[in-house]
Parts: C-alpha cells; sequence; structure tokens
C-alpha cells in the first residue's frame, strides 16, 4: 500500500515511479516499490489519484485505451481501433501491434501461465504470441468478450449469445454453446471457476448460465448480470440490474444477501479468504462477510458514478473508471507492491 502523503503532497517514503501516458495523456500507469510492510485488512488505494506521479511520462504515440486487462503484475492497454497496445509487466513495457480485426479489437485478455494475448473483434477471435499471430478463432458473429481458462489451456470467445471453447495452443474447437432463446446481452462477459471445470457466462439481458468445460453441458441458470466464483469454487456472488447482490451455493440455493449500494453493480470478487467486493455506480467499493452479508467496510471511491471496474482475484485488487479517473485498489491482507494507474 502506498505511503500516506506527507504535508506537502509527497510520499513519506522512497518509491520508483515508471509512468506510460497512453493517448494524448488520457492514461497513466505507475509502478511504485516501497519497503514492504505488513498490510491492515482494510481496502486501500495503491496510491493516490489526486496527487499525480513525479517524473516525465513516456508516451506512447497513437495509443487511446479502448480497454484494459490485467492478469497478476501484467496489463494489457489497447486501443481497440488502431490495434496497437502496450503490454506492461513488472518494470518493463512492451508496445504490441495486434492489429487485424475489421472494426478494431472489441476486447482481450492475457495468458496465464504463458506469454500468449487474445483478442475479438467482429471476425472472431484472434491468438497472438507477442506480435506473431497463432490462429484465427472463426465465428459467425462479432466476438464481444474473450477470456483465458486459469490454466491457460483453454479460451472461451463470447458472442452476442452464442460462446465457443478453445483449445490452446492448438486453436482448435473444444465446443460450441449456442445462442439462448432470450434477448442476447449487449455486454457478454464470463467467469471460470478456480479449477475451470466450470464457466459463469452472461449471455442473455438477465441471465447467468454455468456450463461444464469438458463438453458444454449447461449445469444452472440464475437471474444476474455478472458474477463470480469463490476461491474454492464452492459458492458464487452474483448481482442482476438492481443494487443487491446475491451469494449462492453450487446448486443455486442462495445463502446470503448483501445489501447497501444505491446504483447497480460493475464490479464484483471474491478475495482469498472468502470476503466479497463489489463496486458500484454509486461511487463506493464495499467489502463484505460473504457468509453473514454483513458490510466490513465502505469507501467512497469516486466523487461521482463508478462507470467500470475489473477484479482481479489472483491479486486482490480492483480497478474502477469513474470522475475521469482510473483508479487501482488493494484489498489484501499481505503484502503486495503498490501499483496506481489514474489519468
Amino acid at each position: 500500500v502506498l505511503p500516506e502523503p506527507d504535508q506537502a503532497g509527497c510520499c513519506a517514503k522512497a518509491c520508483a515511479d515508471q509512468v506510460i501516458t497512453v493517448g494524448g495523456g488520457l492514461f497513466r500507469h505507475r509502478m511504485e516499490q516501497s519497503t514492504p510492510e505488513p498490510l491492515p485488512t482494510r481496502l486501500r488505494m495503491h496510491g493516490n489519484a489526486e496527487h499525480p506521479p513525479k517524473g516525465e511520462p513516456r508516451r506512447v504515440e497513437g495509443v487511446a485505451p479502448t480497454f484494459v486487462t490485467r492478469r497478476g503484475d501484467r496489463v494489457l492497454i489497447a486501443d481497440g481501433h488502431s490495434g496497437r497496445g502496450v503490454l506492461r509487466e513488472g518494470g518493463g513495457q512492451q508496445i504490441l501491434r495486434l492489429g487485424g480485426h475489421p472494426g478494431g479489437i472489441h476486447h482481450g485478455d492475457i495468458q496465464p501461465k504463458g506469454d500468449a494475448v487474445a483478442t475479438a473483434g467482429d471476425d472472431g477471435a484472434r491468438l497472438w504470441r507477442k506480435e506473431e499471430l497463432l490462429h484465427r478463432l472463426p465465428h459467425e458473429q462479432s466476438v464481444r468478450f474473450v477470456r483465458f481458462s486459469p490454466d491457460g489451456r483453454g479460451l472461451l470467445a463470447v458472442e452476442r449469445g452464442a460462446a465457443k471453447l478453445w483449445n490452446v495452443p492448438e486453436g482448435t474447437l473444444r465446443f460450441e454453446i449456442p445462442a439462448p432463446k432470450e434477448s442476447a446481452s449487449l455486454v457478454p462477459s464470463a467467469a471460470f471457476d478456480p479449477a475451470g471445470s466450470r464457466v459463469m457466462m452472461m449471455t442473455s439481458s438477465l441471465k447467468l448460465r454455468i456450463y461444464d468445460t469438458r463438453k458444454g453441458h449447461e449445469l444452472l441458470k440464475l437471474d444476474g448480470a455478472r458474477g463470480a466464483f469463490s476461491p474454492d469454487g464452492a459458492k458464487l456472488l452474483v448481482a442482476a440490474t438492481s443494487p443487491r447482490v446475491r451469494v449462492y451455493d453450487g446448486a443455486g440455493t442462495q445463502l446470503a444477501s448483501l445489501d447497501g449500494h444505491t446504483e447497480p453493480i460493475v464490479a464484483l470478487g471474491f478475495l482469498a479468504d472468502g470476503r466479497a467486493v463489489t463496486a458500484s455506480r454509486d461511487g463506493t467499493v464495499r467489502v463484505w462477510d460473504a457468509a453473514s452479508g454483513k458490510a466490513l467496510e465502505v469507501l467512497d471511491a469516486h466523487r461521482g458514478a463508478i462507470k467500470n471496474g475489473w477484479f482481479d482475484p489472483a491479486s486482490a485488487t480492483i480497478l474502477t473508471l469513474g470522475d475521469g479517473r482510473t483508479k487501482l485498489w488493494s484489498a489484501a491482507a499481505e503484502t503486495r507492491s503498490p501499483e496506481t494507474v489514474s489519468d
């Protein structure tokens, strides 16, 4: 966690700033290293967006970020229109050219336990190793979302309704999930369980479906717009279009209700110890006891609405976008190297 600023607004402890400014200064990425110390269990911001990083930013010309994907200490910042992007890992960075999709890149993901990158576009999905195109993965409709399985051996590519699970690195089709009868979701998403044996997909406007990843059989259907698996895979965290978040067991029985947000949820997930974290359009990030439904902490993260958010269970961090700023928060109870992303 970044040390508290002193009266002059500077950090009292020394840190090394490495800054990327993308798209004419619209996006700043900061990696800081400080003396390891035990972290409190409280949700803390990695840095202070009110005190921008020191030093001259390194500008990446022609890259205006349209999506950001994070895997541990690796961050992919990409311009979906030009296909250019920055792959940031630790203290280094690579400029990637991931072009070729007609209409640009809609989404992307970084392979865990590997060096591949996947992109989604109107012509399907593509699998890359750095800038080398490994496979074109054909789809009948525009692909809006891609996600690697936890072992990196599968890639789920989601259209507005249907989806395909591809084998990696072979690029062969494992199975296809047909579009549901309900109206397709405009912003599809998906999440694998920690073992990679199930995948939760939002493929329609108000339904979450869970599928077996071996054959593609549907296992469960729930009302919801987004969801996440607990670290042991035994619980499901589900949010619909209302501010309420529900906790279910693997069979779909409701275990708890998380009440307190006043606007819909934009990001959610579980911490390693089983606590739940949510971010809402009401501008707050909340930490919950998932068993009792009790709110453990409420953080006023943004002055206005949180427009979007991404949760990374591996690093117990949540990325929030609102009031013109992108902020990275940590809810971990162990030592980590602080990092801040802001405008």
